[in-house]
């Protein structure tokens, strides 16, 4: 008997490694992009498979479309929902959100590298080219090592964050759904996903600053990115020699601009804000200011009662977006950096397609993909406008473009139409969302690797009339 188990063993596992290897080299035939396109869909499926379980559900009634709309949410790290996540999943249900928003953050080709490094095992030439292109990383990037203090710098930043969201959730009655609600709050900041477990986001907390720095650290964490963090971690292991990258110095500019800039703009112009004591006045246009444009999209005052004027202030905040090989969405400050560059360049009598920042010439092809990036956005963001208008008609088109830059940028602020979109529009902020955590640029390169490939060389040059 104990001779011949390890022949039987041997046999069976035959198919098994054959059927591996043949998955491996289909996986190393796909292009990077549709790697990245097929591996978030498929991240959806399977939460929604998960959400539709008895057991993931709680007593409020929910459909199928209710469980996918969440998953696209929680994977794409968005924050939108037709449901009360809190009341409509149980424990498990949560814990699923919850892991799948830790996946959509960090990236589930990051947390596949890691376990494989982790184990011994090598990164593949495929999973490196995949993994650079997930976060916007130069060809020259160590990832290897990246990807390792990615993982640690998450859970070091998390666990700070959950432990002091513990000491203020005083209202939150036992210590495991105390503990419980921390955490969830905790990851749901960092990976800038603004999915929470009260029923009216953070609005109960509007006047504890604890509560509201401890969000705003952790979102500013997630979304000012990783190659921001890995600069700063180099700084201080050689603080006289190593100097911060042209990358880490226009995304802490942009974002610091950016955020003082509209916090000051809603603090005087936003009229829904007046009525609040001094200190809250300035702590929700600072926190809603934040949560705009690191795409976290939590609320400590409902988004529904600002006037028009602060709705686009905080479309154009979302738009705008976090920064690169980071957990938020939107353009990305370098990206739309660049675009102000470009326009700088135009206006003024350099040489075209020379963009200068600090001192740094910034290489053409950053230029055109850039421009490439914005474009797209402008157009995803006005499709998706005009088809939430062509099957919502009965709703303001305020509201209904605030809720398609709020999809396409990842962010989950709402002015409270979500649930009453019906199919066609709860589709398409689905797909919104989708195009939005892959990337626009990304989507599009996916669907034109299907194209047949064209060749320009030899054409003569001709001038345009612009």
């Amino acid at each position: 008997m104990s001779g011949k188990a390890p022949k039987h063993s041997s046999g069976a596992k035959a198919p098994v490694m054959g059927l591996g290897r043949l998955l491996s080299g289909m996986l190393r035939r796909i292009p990077p992009v549709w790697s990245i396109v097929i591996g978030y869909a498929a991240y959806m499926v399977v939460l929604f498979a998960f959400l539709s379980l008895p057991t993931a559900q709680s007593t409020y009634p929910a459909t199928g479309l209710d469980h996918a709309f969440v998953a696209v949410s929680a994977v794409s790290t968005t924050g939108l929902s037709t449901v009360d996540v809190g009341n409509t999943y149980s424990f498990w249900g949560e814990l699923a959100i919850l892991l799948a928003i830790q996946a959509g953050g960090l990236g589930y080709m990051t947390l596949g590298s890691f376990v494989l490094l982790t184990m011994g095992n090598g990164l593949s030439a495929n999973r490196i080219r995949i993994g650079r292109l997930a976060f916007h990383l130069p060809p020259t990037f160590a990832l290897r090592l990246f990807l390792i203090r990615v993982v640690a710098y998450t859970v070091l930043i998390e666990l700070i964050g959950a432990i002091i969201l513990w000491t203020q959730f005083s209202e939150v009655t036992g210590t495991f759904d105390r503990a419980w609600a921390a955490a969830f709050h905790s990851i749901s900041a960092f990976c800038t996903a603004g999915f929470s477990i009260f029923p009216n986001s953070l609005e109960q907390y509007r006047s504890n600053y604890v509560v509201n720095a401890v969000v705003i650290c952790l979102s500013l964490a997630g979304a000012l990115g990783f190659i921001l963090f890995n600069d700063v971690w180099s700084k201080i292991k050689d603080w006289s020699n190593h100097h911060f990258s042209l990358t880490s110095k226009v995304i802490l500019m942009s974002t610091l601009i950016s955020i003082l800039l509209a916090t000051m703009v809603l603090y005087v112009f936003e009229n829904a804000l007046f009525n609040l004591p001094a200190e809250e006045h300035l702590a929700v246009a600072l926190f809603q200011a934040t949560s705009a444009l690191t795409t976290v999209g939590f609320d400590t005052y409902p988004v529904s009662r600002f006037a028009h004027s602060g709705l686009f202030l905080l479309m154009l905040l979302m738009t705008l977006g976090a920064s690169p090989a980071g957990t938020g969405g939107g353009l990305k400050s370098t990206t739309w950096m660049t675009g102000i560059g470009t326009l700088t360049t135009a206006l003024s009598h350099r040489r075209p397609g020379q963009v200068f920042a600090f001192g740094r010439e910034i290489p053409t092809r950053r230029v055109i993909a850039a421009f490439a990036a914005i474009t797209l956005y402008v157009l995803f963001l006005f499709v998706g406008t005009f088809t939430l208008l062509s099957v919502e008609p009965s709703i303001a088109i305020a509201d209904l473009s605030f809720e398609a830059a709020s999809a396409l940028g990842t962010v989950g602020l709402s002015t409270g139409i979500t649930a009453d979109l019906g199919s066609a529009g709860r589709w398409t902020i689905m797909i919104l969302m989708f195009i939005g955590r892959v990337g626009p640029l990304t989507v599009a390169l996916a669907l034109s690797s299907m194209l047949p490939e064209s060749d320009h060389e030899g054409q003569p040059e001709e001038d345009l009339a612009l």
